[in-house]
């Protein structure tokens, strides 16, 4: 299993059930760590950057997006723990909004929202860690559905080995806890 897959098994109903943010990264402490994790990611390894080399993101950099308006670390923590956050790889020229990320709604109708700064390669909604409905080149998405029992949802978007995920989106009809 990749991130993203075990991400939506720990977020859905019928998985682990974790109200927990999609969030990205690289932990690696010094030069032999690096260059094992280069090793182990083989021809790919020649392709990630040191991170944040000279204070810019590089292109292939694990970044997690966070909606947290201005930039000050208050906003940031508190954007982090309301699971407003997108994990991405090398899409850290994206910019999206998704309506309600990380939100538990207490709703029988599931509405969701994706707009992304520019159109992508494909745009993926996953139901409780199951795949709903893709979208190919896209730049937004909009989905609607009755739902009966407690259901997470999130977003996948990819470019060739790029890609995003979202943090979940619950939806607990009836008020379920």
């Amino acid at each position: 299993l990749n991130f993203e897959d075990r991400y939506r098994n720990a977020i859905a109903y019928n998985g682990l059930g974790l109200r927990i943010a999609a969030v990205s990264g690289a932990d690696v402490h010094g030069p032999d760590e690096v260059a094992r994790t280069r090793r182990r990611l083989g021809p790919l390894g020649k392709l990630v950057a040191p991170s944040a080399q000279g204070g810019r993101i590089s292109e292939w950099e694990a970044v997690t997006l966070v909606a947290a308006g201005k930039p000050r670390l208050e906003n940031v923590l508190a954007a982090v723990r309301a699971r407003r956050t997108v994990a991405t790889f090398g899409l850290s020229d994206l910019r999206l909004s998704c309506d309600g990320l990380g939100e538990v709604r207490r709703e029988r109708t599931a509405v969701l929202r994706l707009y992304l700064s520019r159109p992508v390669a494909l745009v993926r909604l996953w139901r409780e860690g199951k795949l709903a409905r893709e979208w190919p080149k896209v730049h937004a998405v909009h989905y609607e559905e009755e739902i009966r029992d407690p259901t997470s949802f999130s977003f996948s978007i990819e470019e060739g080995i790029r890609r995003a995920q979202t943090s979940g989106i619950w939806y607990e009809p009836g008020g379920a806890q």
